[in-house]
């Protein structure tokens, strides 16, 4: 579940970034809380658009269910050098998001046992 871009992983770069192909990933994903739980923390959504990427990352309840959208696309097939450094931080700000995760809390028993 978690995004990572190993072609961002060095500091500088030499030359560009060439991609096979321009790409789009949608990840629609829904969540059953368990019985007795409700949620504690969901991560803020996170929109970015730029030249090269666009991003949607969203997380929303519905009643007894958490449903996860995240939708990725490079438009781009080249990333020239100057724009790396960037892309980069675009790149690491996807990765961190992916790596939120979602708090639930167990509710309170009503009843109180002896």
């Amino acid at each position: 579940f978690r995004l990572s871009f190993n072609e961002t992983s060095l500091a500088t770069r030499k030359y560009d970034i060439v991609y096979l192909t321009t790409s789009m990933r949608t990840d629609d994903i829904t969540l059953v809380m368990p019985q007795g739980f409700h949620v504690k923390y969901l991560p803020a959504p996170l929109t970015i658009k730029t030249p090269f990427i666009e991003f949607e990352g969203l997380y929303k309840q519905e009643k007894d269910c958490i449903k996860v959208r995240r939708k990725l696309a490079v438009l781009q097939r080249i990333i020239p050098v100057k724009d790396y450094p960037a892309h980069r931080e675009t790149l690491e700000r996807i990765a961190k998001f992916s790596e939120e995760r979602i708090f639930l809390e167990e509710a309170a028993d009503k009843e109180v046992k002896p």
